[in-house]
């Protein structure tokens, strides 16, 4: 039985089936890498059909790149951010010792006339700062938001000022409201 015998390389000279192999391991990963990166650069932006709202905003959370935007420059008016605005400011007042969650208030008839969502409160009841915050939370109550302000001794004009401020602080200028309920 014949055996073939190997042709020995001589020492120094490149195996060229080798180098072509190590070659095409390194390629093809960084051939498939590159195209990842360029689809992720350059791909076109994110379509989605039947968006009824007004304006959108929709940015990947790990790179705050925008994958889609409609209208979202738009100043509306921040209704839900204001309450919690509103209850940034209370919680403070809350850690100050300004305001206790136990502090009792007497409705008057002036907040519950106020326009916008209510709580239900009604003229002549008695809540704690408690209530009237669970109130502004759970139901976007006006009512609780009116009934706070008194509570605290605020006009709507210094409370919306503070809103304004604090808001402005954290670098939310687009924020910027006239009222405290909407």
């Amino acid at each position: 039985m014949a055996t073939k015998k190997r042709r020995k390389q001589p020492q120094g000279t490149p195996n060229k089936k080798k180098n072509s192999k190590r070659l095409l391991y390194l390629l093809v990963p960084a051939i498939l890498c590159l195209g990842l990166i360029a689809h992720a650069l350059f791909s076109p932006r994110l379509e989605i059909p039947f968006v009824t709202a007004q304006s959108v905003l929709i940015l990947d959370a790990d790179s705050g790149r925008t994958l889609y935007e409609d209208n979202s420059d738009f100043p509306f008016s921040p209704a839900s951010l204001t309450k919690l605005m509103t209850a940034l400011l209370i919680f403070e007042d809350l850690e100050s010792g300004e305001l206790s969650l136990s502090d009792t208030y007497t409705v008057t008839p002036e907040d519950t006339e106020v326009v916008g969502s209510k709580y239900g409160l009604r003229p002549g009841q008695t809540v704690t700062a408690e209530q009237l915050l669970a109130g502004i939370l759970l139901s976007s109550g006006c009512d609780c938001v009116e009934a706070m302000l008194h509570l605290m001794g605020e006009t709507t004009e210094s409370f919306v000022a503070r809103m304004n401020g604090k808001a402005a602080g954290l670098g939310q200028t687009s924020l910027l409201t006239k009222t405290v309920t909407s």
